[in-house]
């Protein structure tokens, strides 16, 4: 059966063995992301390449009929980075010097498959380095997610630092891909490895035991046991045993892999263990020494708490066998390191939370280490993603949200006058952007001959001036703004309440921030039928939501608010997930049973070879008849 540790004392404020109990939180919502580390390894391989242009001349000899580059080995040279630079596999490698499958030399040589692509400025990147960016020239056939795998770098990073990306990317523009928390790089050779020897590994700067697990395709747990538990920790420059063959590290190091490597040692029915990290202040006996936001926060994590206990008693119904533990994380670094000293942390298979940024990235650093699945189920920048490809983020980012209104619109209206209003705002230059260039990808895979260009209508200050003469009587005028600036949402709907409703058929697209504007009129969102993409919508009338609000009633003698129905569905998507499929679930997403959620679905990609998973689930949304209801479509959502 599910064991829920503690539950009363809980409640009451008593301490349980591991609860963190700390200082009031900052706003979750506002707080600023700081710099993540990115792999060191990475970046020395890509300054080793730039050391070892200096002996490539280019020489190619033909052999049996093919051509190889000819390459002498030198002191430092591996596997990897020989492959890394000539952007060949690694068995291409060995199956043209079988003899290199014993180790490398100095002064070997190596015949390197030419790639049928090749081609004179194909190894010029990067191009130098600007402090803490890396120049990057685009190439002819380069697309932003292969440079972003070039370099591990999340796209939207690459984006943020180069707007002009947004609308597409040209042959010789120069990215600038950002180092971060690197002060000064020297390009100069690594220290060499002493052989390309399976057995051992020698560790780099920034590698972590899970880094290294997943490249030869171990467990942490096998890897500890080759190397007597680490007594004195991982330590850059230090060779550990390993284990595998030059077959599985050909494969495993050079194949883009898009599934986390997991070993699942517990035979089917065997007991998990889930830590749920939530803002609960049971520290705080008077709740009149609370802050507003104090409270809002406490209010926010009891909710969540809430749905997460009803969750775990339907699931205890599928077959889901686990303990799990609640504790109180504030905001503080400090009050999640706390709670990963309990031995239940230490050893859990899946943590949900922390919902504030800090205390969600010192948990999502130690969970990367052991191999912990973590969650974050509200909205926090893509940033956190980066070097987490175990993390979880449950709320689409607002990029993805502009990208799936793009491809909705040209899917229901690429027959229609499309007109996308440009605020002209700096802080909205960025989905302005995105969305010119996804509705113009979007809108080629239908028939030509009804497509018409996107009109753009520029607004100057809080005005958008004269939209009437874009309007088209003959046909639908669909109207798309993706900025929340109020005062430019009331000129152009009042503007548009001018025109004849006889005359011009009119919809507005927005954004989900729309639905907090407390200015819209009720008329306006029923003549334009006013639209936006949106992560849950609740059907209070059906069966589902029915039995969730009588359990959570019977519970706590509450009705229950969204943040109980979000607890409920993350906790019971994760939990089926463990039913499924154990604890290599984040490799079947998309094979996970969405049925028996609420309000939400989950709809995971991952946003980088390195990187976390995004949802990307989202559902159009439209006032009609008074009431927020999902738009028919002619087809189902289209969610990447």
């Amino acid at each position: 059966m599910t064991l829920v540790r503690s539950h009363l004392q809980l409640l009451n404020g008593n301490r349980q063995p591991g609860t963190v109990l700390d200082n009031p939180m900052r706003n979750t919502y506002i707080s600023k992301l700081k710099h993540i580390k990115h792999s060191i390894l990475t970046l020395s391989l890509v300054f080793f390449s730039i050391v070892l242009m200096a002996q490539l001349d280019y020489v190619i000899e033909k052999r049996d009929g093919k051509d190889f580059y000819v390459h002498k080995v030198e002191k430092g040279h591996t596997l990897y980075s020989i492959s890394k630079l000539y952007n060949v596999e690694i068995d291409q490698i060995l199956q043209a010097n079988p003899d290199a499958e014993k180790g490398l030399s100095i002064d070997q040589t190596l015949y390197i498959p030419v790639p049928e692509d090749w081609s004179e400025d194909k190894w010029h990147n990067p191009i130098g380095q600007e402090g803490s960016y890396l120049l990057h020239r685009v190439r002819k056939g380069e697309t932003l997610f292969g440079i972003s795998q070039q370099y591990k770098v999340d796209v939207n990073q690459i984006l943020e630092d180069n707007p002009e990306a947004n609308s597409g990317l040209s042959v010789d523009a120069v990215l600038r891909i950002l180092i971060n928390d690197v002060d000064e790089v020297v390009l100069e050779r690594p220290e060499p490895e002493a052989s390309d020897s399976l057995n051992t590994h020698l560790v780099k700067q920034g590698e972590t035991l899970y880094s290294i697990a997943r490249l030869y395709g171990i467990g942490i747990d096998q890897l500890e046991s080759l190397n007597n538990g680490f007594p004195e920790g991982l330590k850059a420059g230090e060779r550990i045993v390993v284990s595998g063959t030059n077959t599985l590290f050909a494969l495993k190091t050079n194949q883009p892999n898009y599934s986390i490597p997991v070993v699942d040692s517990l035979p089917p029915g065997s007991r998990y263990r889930v830590a749920v990290m939530l803002p609960l202040y049971l520290n705080v006996g008077d709740s009149a020494k609370m802050s507003k936001k104090q409270l809002l926060l406490q209010e926010v994590g009891m909710e969540f708490y809430r749905g997460i206990r009803v969750a775990l008693d339907s699931l205890e119904k599928y077959g889901l066998n686990a303990e799990v533990n609640f504790f109180d994380v504030t905001d503080s670094k400090g009050s999640a390191e706390k709670a990963l000293q309990s031995e239940f942390v230490k050893k859990s298979h899946l943590i949900i939370g922390p919902l504030q940024y800090e205390p969600l990235m010192v948990v999502a650093d130690f969970a990367v280490k052991r191999g912990i699945h973590i969650v974050c189920p509200v909205p926090q920048k893509n940033k956190i993603l980066l070097n987490h490809p175990n993390l979880s983020k449950v709320v689409g980012s607002d990029i993805s949200q502009v990208d799936f209104l793009a491809k909705y619109i040209a899917r229901e209206h690429f027959t229609d006058n499309v007109i996308l209003l440009n605020s002209m705002y700096v802080q909205d230059t960025r989905s302005t952007d995105m969305f010119r260039q996804a509705y113009s990808e979007a809108i080629k895979k239908y028939p030509a001959a009804f497509n018409k260009s996107l009109i753009e209508v520029k607004a100057s200050g809080t005005s958008i001036g004269s939209i009437k003469g874009h309007l088209n009587p003959a046909l639908k005028n669909v109207i798309v703004m993706t900025s929340d600036n109020e005062s430019l949402l009331q000129d152009m709907l009042t503007k548009l309440a001018l025109t004849s409703e006889e005359d011009y058929q009119i919809v507005v697209y927005g954004m989900s921030s729309w639905l907090d504007l407390k200015l819209i009129d009720q008329e306006y969102k029923e003549r334009f039928h006013i639209a936006v993409p949106s992560l849950t919508h609740a059907d209070y009338e059906s069966a589902t939501i029915s039995g969730f609000n009588k359990a959570f009633y019977s519970h706590y003698k509450m009705e229950p608010g969204k943040f109980g129905m979000m607890g409920y569905d993350v906790m019971w998507y994760f939990g089926m997930g463990l039913v499924q499929y154990g604890l290599s679930f984040p490799n079947h997403f998309g094979e996970i049973s969405n049925s028996g959620l609420l309000h939400t679905n989950f709809n995971f990609y991952r946003t980088g070879v390195e990187s976390g998973f995004e949802n990307r689930y989202f559902i159009m949304l439209e006032h009609r008849d008074y009431k927020l209801q999902p738009r028919v479509s002619s087809d189902a959502a289209d969610n990447h």
